[in-house]
């Protein structure tokens, strides 16, 4: 599976259109106000992210793993390129200076799928249902893309159950 119509998937995901608008806005905002050029528009697949993951970890092992990270994100928040996909997968990583050929054939297995597919467990588990995820002291999560204000609770709650330790 390499990913579902953009246009289904925010239905699935924020119920409205008006809902999806309103948050991407405001991502596109803060982006552009950090000169990050968002253009959700031209996202017109969800992509399948279990190969770009498994991409991220084949470039760890090459000690490359933050500059996959922020190539992928690239290709899809300013290009809108399916990162599910073999063709796009294989340009950034001989972007990122990996060899077509030996990504190609990793691509090809399975190697890392269980690590990845473990690792996504292990967020679900914990509750963790959209990203950024931030967790305060281990114990305090706050999911999706918030305002600053939204951290405050958090903080404090935090600092209370330290201040009682």
């Amino acid at each position: 599976l390499v990913g579902m119509e953009r246009e289904r998937y925010l239905a699935m995901k924020f119920g409205w259109p008006q809902r999806a608008a309103s948050i991407y806005g405001a991502v596109a905002g803060a982006g552009h106000s950090e000169r990050i050029p968002f253009d959700f528009e031209k996202i017109r697949c969800m992509p399948n992210t279990i190969k770009s993951h498994r991409l991220v970890c084949y470039a760890d092992r090459f000690g490359i793993q933050d500059t996959m990270v922020e190539a992928l994100f690239r290709a899809f928040f300013f290009e809108g390129d399916n990162i599910g996909e073999d063709e796009t997968l294989l340009r950034v990583a001989v972007l990122v200076g990996l060899e077509r050929e030996a990504t190609a054939t990793f691509l090809a297995s399975e190697d890392e799928r269980d690590t990845v597919l473990a690792e996504d467990l292990r967020a679900r588990r914990m509750g963790i249902s959209a990203v950024p995820y931030y967790l305060v002291n281990g114990d305090y999560g706050i999911s999706g893309a918030q305002d600053s204000e939204a951290f405050f609770p958090l903080f404090d709650l935090a600092r209370n159950a330290l201040v009682a330790e």
